[in-house]
Order: structure tokens, then sequence, then C-alpha cells
């Protein structure tokens, strides 16, 4: 009787078996479907695209064009994360409407920050002007202020510069968490996500060597970028430039800035001779545009937080960093600054 028993259970345990795994399955890819993915940014989301190609089915949340530090949540984006498998963020503080957005939709999805594992720079205030501009970054490892420890995870740092993707090497990063992640939800197409991400890695790499060959364009002493906001540490860090000033005191989009702070930004402009100023933002293009025509010199506009729409140039990371590295390069060789105080009509826009 008992042998009967045994047998009886042995049998249900290979029956039940098949089902758990079957089961274990849908929840990490629900089967008939690709996977649903939203990216809060457009550049994010150029990048999660390159990684799951046709097995996801992705969305983003800020439009093109727009602002991911002031970005307000809508309805239709509450269903949209409501109905994601994954969540891919910026994170570092770039889209502080996060917590926010998982709170009022109550989603289920996972929100994976791409930048998870980047070392970031932070933002430092310091007196001194002369010292290239008044907020300056300084790279250093994040802190917890009640711990007193270093903290690994960039979700949980404060006042750091969330503009990792100017570097390309940081987009590596970003591949490999995106990879992980799609990995982790679609095991059936683990090696097609580890073969895209190969393929787009090697790409970033093309990118910087073409990065670092047309910046032989500038004279090393003429590197000196003024900005609308500071968004381009990363990349200044990495191909020898020095961001030294920027219209708003921080990585913000949207800020204030003193009428002491602007006098202070042109003596520098002019001390340095620098030709162009680069915005990032239409808001404070205007602010930018006024300097400029005070000092007679160019504006150009760069992509900060977002690609282009189709039909345009920057429709996709790699180009909106050789679009954005073009203005650069022609904004610092400008031929029609040849000396800050001569008598020139205004100031040039591009």
């Amino acid at each position: 009787m008992r042998s009967n028993r045994w047998i009886f259970v042995a049998i249900a345990v290979l029956f039940l078996l098949p089902i758990g795994c079957r089961k274990k399955a849908e929840e990490q890819a629900p089967l008939g479907r690709p996977l649903r993915v939203v990216a809060t940014t457009s550049i994010v989301a150029s990048v999660v695209e390159e990684v799951g190609k046709d097995m996801i089915d992705l969305k983003i949340l800020v439009p093109y064009d727009g602002d991911p530090h002031h970005y307000v949540l809508t309805p239709s984006d509450l269903r949209m994360v409501t109905e994601a498998d994954i969540i891919f963020i910026n994170g570092l503080g770039l889209e502080p409407f996060i917590d926010d957005m998982v709170e009022q939709s109550g989603t289920k999805a996972d929100v994976i920050s791409v930048s998870n594992g980047i070392r970031p720079r932070h933002f430092r205030e310091m007196s001194d002007y002369r010292r290239f501009a008044e907020a300056t970054l300084e790279q250093v490892d994040p802190v917890n202020p009640e711990s007193g420890k270093i903290q690994t995870d960039p979700m949980q740092t404060t006042h750091g510069d969330p503009h990792v993707w100017t570097n390309p090497y940081n987009v590596m990063v970003w591949v490999a968490n995106i990879q992980e992640a799609l990995g982790k939800h679609d095991m059936a197409n683990v090696e097609k996500y580890g073969t895209n991400a190969s393929w787009y890695n090697s790409k970033l790499v093309d990118l910087d060597g073409y990065i670092l060959l047309h910046v032989g364009e500038i004279p090393p002493l003429s590197r000196h970028l003024v900005t609308d906001h500071l968004f381009l540490g990363y990349f200044a860090d990495q191909y020898g430039f020095t961001q030294v000033g920027a219209i708003l005191p921080n990585g913000d989009s949207i800020s204030s800035s003193s009428a002491k702070r602007m006098v202070q930004l042109e003596e520098l402009i002019r001390r340095l001779k620098v030709p162009t100023i680069f915005t990032g933002s239409e808001i404070n293009h205007d602010v930018a545009q006024r300097i400029a025509n005070d000092l007679r010199i160019e504006v150009r506009r760069l992509y900060s937080g977002s690609l282009a729409e189709s039909g345009s140039r920057a429709t996709d990371y790699i180009d909106y960093m050789k679009y954005n590295l073009e203005q650069i390069i022609e904004g610092l060789n400008s031929r029609q600054i040849k000396s800050l105080d001569s008598d020139r009509p205004g100031a040039l826009v591009r």
C-alpha cells in the first residue's frame, strides 16, 4: 500500500514539474508577443532598440525634443508604463518623475537604470570664478550621508551629472545593462541580444575613433566649452575639452541665473576668447543669444537630452554625437571670430 502511495506522489511530481517550469518561462517572456519595453528618453530608446531589435515592442515616454529634467506625465504615459514588462531609465536624477510614475501607475515592470555601474561626476560650487566657472564638476565616489559609506548604486546618488551618454564608453555600460535585462525576461533570445550588443559595441568603438580623429581639428588651447547648462562634462573629460562656463549653475536645463553670474560669464568668455556659446535647450537659447549679442560671438544649437525627430539630423545616438561634434568643431574653429574686441555686426546664430 505504501509502495502505491509513493508511486502516486512520484507521478504527481513529474506531472506538476513541467507546469512549474512552463509558468516560470511565461513570466520571463510572455508567449506570443514581443517584450513590452518603455524607455524614458529617445536617447535611451535608441540604444535599447539596437539591442532589442524586432524582439521588443518599444515605446518612448518623453517625446522628441522634450526635456526629461522637467517632463510632466500624462494619463497615456501611465497607461503605457502599466502595460510594460521593462522600463529603461537613464537614472542619476535625470528623470525626477520616476517615483511618481511608478506609484501612480502601479506598474509591475522592472525599472532598470541603464547608467548603473557608471561612476558619476558631481557638481561642486566654487567661489573662485576664475577657476573657469562658478559651478564646476569634480569626479568623486558618491557617499551615503547617513552611513558615510561609498554608494555603488547610481540610482541613490544626489547632485550628480546625469548626462553620461556624451561619452560613448558610458553607453557601452548601457548596452551591458540593457542586454542583461532583456535576456532575463526573454531567455529564448539571449544569444540574439548578445549578438546585437556586441555589434553595437563595435559601432561605439568606431564612434570613439571618429571623435578622436576629428577633435584633432581643434587646437588644444581652443577647447573651451561654454554652454547653457552643464551637459558636456563626460564628453569634455574623454576628449580633452574643458567645460569652462555655463549660463546655469548646474546640469538642469531650466533654472535661473543671476545678473552677477552673467557678468562673470561674459568676462570669462572675453578673457578666453571663446567664439561660440552652445545651447541644448530652446528655453536657454534666448539668454545665450543676449550674451552673444553683447560679445558679438556665435550661438550654436546642440542636441542635449533628446534626439531629433525623423527626417532631421541626429535621429539616433551615433548621429546625435556626430552632429554635436560637427557643431562644436565649426563653432570653436569659427574663422569669423577674429577678436572679441573688434567692431563687427551682431552675433551669429547657427
